[in-house]
């Protein structure tokens, strides 16, 4: 059996809508099971325009998205999996032996380039437009499932 995978989760702020917060820790607490979980939640920042809102929410990004740690970036523009995909993604990452993986959601406006280029993956929820606050729920329910799938588990195929 491989050792339990680190996940940690770095987005911006905290949860705007009380049930956010529920539904993030209901998942939260069922991956608890499968992997060390981490949350980060960063000061919320503005700023005058989105390129310097950027610039300031990169700055707090920066040590996240470092060597040694496996760094994924919630993108528009990155892949998009089904949740068997996301599955087989995540088994790949650690059957190479990955120990850490950082996922980073951004703010309103994405991410800096800077951050993006330095990232190993970039990843997709959805071609839709999707609430900061949906992403954290749907990040972390699918997270839970591909480790289900992994484990053989009803969840997904009950």
């Amino acid at each position: 059996m491989l050792p339990k995978l680190k996940i940690r989760l770095i987005w911006i702020g905290k949860a705007k809508q009380k049930f956010t917060k529920e539904a993030t820790d209901l998942y939260l607490k069922r991956l608890k099971h499968y992997a060390k979980i981490e949350v980060v939640e960063l000061k919320d920042v503005k700023a005058s325009s989105s390129r310097t809102q950027k610039e300031k929410e990169a700055k707090l990004f920066e040590k996240y998205v470092e060597k040694g740690a496996y760094s994924i970036c919630l993108d528009e523009k990155g892949k998009e999996y089904t949740s068997i995909g996301l599955s087989k993604m995540i088994a790949s990452l650690q059957n190479q032996s990955t120990k850490e993986i950082n996922i980073i959601i951004g703010g309103a406006f994405g991410f800096q380039s800077s951050i993006l280029e330095k990232a190993n993956a970039k990843w997709s929820l959805s071609q839709l437009t999707l609430p900061h606050d949906m992403c954290r729920i749907l990040l972390t329910e699918q997270l839970y499932r591909s480790f289900t799938i992994l484990n053989n588990e009803k969840y997904h195929n009950p």
